[in-house]
């Protein structure tokens, strides 16, 4: 692994932010949507 292939990982990690973050607003959203299936199912 050069230095190159490190700095790009590194800033290819850091570049997608976005979709990260839907991914977890997607969880988010995936979690509330069970929880009110639980309470309007029980």
């Amino acid at each position: 692994m050069t230095h190159n292939d490190v700095r790009r990982s590194r800033t290819r990690a850091s570049a997608p932010r976005l979709p990260y973050d839907g991914i977890a607003l997607f969880a988010v959203l995936v979690s509330l949507g069970s929880w009110l299936f639980f309470w309007f199912g029980d």
